[in-house]
């Protein structure tokens, strides 16, 4: 009887060993030890459809609200009023007002990408602003999940990096502002494009295994050297750290040939854009508007003004960054997110890198905060659960309808003025000087960033832009 006993436990013993030697029997294991959360994240390979349904309604949002997005500011000094002109007529102002820019200005790829898109037809801007947006957040999306690939998960990773973006990015300027979502979203989109090609190892292989898609890397890593003062050096110093931290070595010198070739074309453009006649220019007027007077106390001076307009706009994405990195190493260690840790030693370069510019813009830190963006999406992704993506996705819409609402009444108002300066087109009040009011707005800056005071000051180049004598008015009138 004993014999038999000890025969049956030593077959279930058996059995057991086998059942634990199975693939299924590990994967279930390694669930069991995730914590709950994670199990009801992303890890699933269930797609998350709140995540997927949310997403379009989000990139609606995102393109309606450009889409009533008045000229503001500067937007009437890089473009004319649009009367129907036939295309090659538009083409030819174009041209000339680049060239003009180019040459006194601004040579920046950004500055021509506004004249471009101000000068052509509403629609055309409105169209090609809402597929860059949705190119922006997929390579965010991208460098969070560290792969390009398109599936239902690199929806759910788009649908994060939207919400994530809406509710911690500093600056929704950089969306909704006409002269800014060309000069600053469309190019930052170039530059986060290269970091990806060279960061992420399947597109890498993709791009830098092609005979076309090689050169095309190579062009949009010189159209990115021209975009920004600040930015080439640092995204050289990032693949020179990235080839260093987070290639393995066996591949590095597959890679290094391939990645000087993208340093040289990011030097090349910088070269080309620091050597045009209004580089020099525009820097000769700022310094003398600031009287800048270089020395070390104009350095002590510049660094305290970055790191305070640097905290001061971007404190809370700052934080919540900083507590999601922190969670990830803890729980998967750094070598896991080594690439974090290489673009947040780029992040602190871009913002050192404003130091010795004559100011400081808040959106001259556009490239620190899509890298602290990465790890918000990163952690939502991996610990997120349904009620915590409910929760997220109704504050962003909320506050995407929020936004919506600031524009369309800023929207009108604009909209008001710019028929009152039409209708009297070709009167003796345009020959005299027509009076018309400044507009106000009743939201804070970092939603809707009222440029009335460059209308204000400069009152000759909106005259130049309707072809009418404006002056403002007095009250009481």
């Amino acid at each position: 009887m004993s014999h038999k006993i000890m025969s049956r436990d030593g077959l279930r013993k058996g059995k057991v060993r086998l059942a634990q030697a199975t693939p299924l029997f590990e994967e279930v294991s390694k669930a069991m030890e995730q914590p709950v959360v994670t199990v009801l994240g992303l890890y699933r390979d269930r797609p998350q459809v709140l995540l997927i349904a949310i997403a379009p309604l989000l990139l609606a949002l995102f393109a309606v609200t450009f889409s009533i997005s008045p000229l503001n500011g500067e937007d009437y000094g890089l473009s004319r009023l649009d009367m129907g002109q036939p295309l090659l007529d538009r083409l030819s102002w174009i041209t000339q007002k680049s060239a003009y820019q180019w040459l006194h200005w601004n040579a920046r790829l950004g500055e021509q990408l506004s004249i471009f898109w101000l000068a052509l037809p509403k629609p055309a801007f409105d169209v090609a602003n809402g597929f860059v947006l949705a190119i922006f957040f997929w390579l965010i999306a991208t460098l969070a999940r560290g792969a390009a690939t398109l599936d239902y998960k690199s929806i759910s990773f788009w649908s994060i990096t939207a919400i994530v973006c809406i509710l911690l990015w500093p600056s929704l300027e950089y969306f909704f502002w006409r002269t800014i979502a060309a000069g600053y979203l469309q190019t930052m989109a170039i530059t986060i494009f290269v970091v990806c090609s060279v960061s992420i190892e399947g597109l890498n292989r993709r791009f830098y295994s092609s005979r076309y898609l090689g050169p095309l890397a190579v062009l949009l890593a010189f159209l990115a050297g021209m975009s920004f003062e600040n930015l080439p050096p640092v995204l050289v110093a990032y693949v020179a750290i990235w080839h260093y931290f987070g290639i393995p070595a066996v591949n590095r010198r597959r890679r290094f040939a391939l990645d000087a070739g993208v340093c040289a074309a990011l030097l090349t453009g910088w070269t080309v854009l620091l050597a045009a006649p209004s580089t020099w220019q525009r820097r000769a007027y700022y310094y003398e508007a600031f009287h800048v007077q270089p020395g070390l106390n104009n350095d002590l001076h510049r660094i305290a003004d970055v790191v305070q307009k640097f905290f001061g706009s971007s404190w809370m994405l700052f934080l919540v960054s900083l507590v999601s990195l922190a969670i990830l190493i803890k729980t998967e260690g750094c070598r896991r997110n080594r690439d974090m840790l290489c673009l947040s030693a780029a992040a602190i370069l871009c913002v050192g890198s404003v130091v010795p510019a004559p100011y400081t813009e808040a959106r001259a830190f556009g490239f620190a905060w899509i890298v602290m963006i990465i790890p918000c999406v990163r952690v939502l992704a991996r610990y997120g659960n349904r009620l915590l993506y409910g929760a997220a996705a109704i504050a962003a819409v909320s506050a995407l309808a929020y936004t919506l609402h600031a524009y369309l009444d800023f929207h009108m108002r604009v909209a008001e003025r710019d028929s009152y300066i039409r209708a009297n087109l070709g009167k003796s009040a345009c020959a005299e000087g027509l009076p018309i009011t400044l507009i106000p707005s009743y939201v804070s800056q970092g939603i809707l960033n009222n440029r009335e005071v460059w209308v204000s000051s400069s009152l000759v180049q909106v005259s130049i832009f309707y072809g009418c004598k404006l002056v403002l008015a007095q009250r009481g009138e």
